[in-house]
């Protein structure tokens, strides 16, 4: 029991990755919060968390709808370059 309900938290997780996603690539950092998050929130309620990850998804959708258009013309890449390439070797320093 928090200050936010789980599915208006969820939804405004979502919904905000989408949104810096559209503007910033510091989304590719949030998409591991984001992971640990719904981990979390699986492990501790069990099945009782798919209806929370369906808010996520809903909060996604409802900003990556703006987004769609974008990668239909110019594909998931332009833009981005090599400033988002996974870099295995950062691993193990």
């Amino acid at each position: 029991a928090g200050v936010i309900p789980l599915r208006w938290a969820n939804l405004m997780m979502g919904a905000g990755l989408l949104w810096v996603m559209q503007l910033h690539l510091s989304w590719i950092v949030l998409v591991p919060f984001a992971a640990l998050s719904i981990y979390f929130q699986v492990k501790s309620r069990g099945k009782e968390a798919v209806v929370p990850g369906l808010w996520f998804i809903l909060g996604a959708a409802l900003i990556g709808c703006f987004l769609l258009p974008t990668y239909w013309r110019y594909g998931s890449g332009a833009g981005v370059g090599a400033a988002a390439r996974f870099n295995a070797s950062n691993l193990a320093s």
